[in-house]
């Protein structure tokens, strides 16, 4: 898939799953979901910055068959579309750690307490609902 956007990747496979690409081999879905999953983290964690609009249209992905058979093609991945990315300053850091965990554990209720209480504004009457 040379750079090609992962929405349409998504869609081919989908929509054509005779002919899927390279989305139709699970070793390469998978190396594309780590691959991913390691930027974001890297981006977010380490880097401490937040893509604004991350979706799979704003990933270019790219699989380069390996020449020797026995190992796993390479994937790529670009993220586009970078006017929105922000670094965080050490108190939003801190909060959206916070949330970032609390979603992580699958804590919605403690996601849901945190957004509440460090928006800047909020009309929820009943936090507890």
């Amino acid at each position: 898939c040379g750079g090609q956007s992962l929405s349409r990747l998504l869609r081919q496979s989908r929509d054509r799953p005779d002919e899927p690409g390279p989305l139709g081999d699970e070793a390469v879905r998978a190396r594309i979901a780590r691959a991913g999953l390691t930027a974001f983290l890297r981006m977010m964690l380490i880097d401490n910055l937040v893509h604004g609009d991350l979706h799979p249209g704003n990933i270019l992905c790219s699989v380069t068959p390996s020449a020797l058979l026995q190992r796993p093609p390479a994937v790529h991945l670009s993220f586009i579309d970078v006017g929105l990315v922000v670094e965080l300053s050490r108190e939003d850091r801190r909060n959206f750690l916070a949330l970032f965990a609390a979603i992580a554990q699958g804590d919605g209720r403690r996601a849901g307490a945190l957004m509440l209480k460090r928006a800047r504004r909020s009309a929820c009457r009943d936090p507890e609902a």
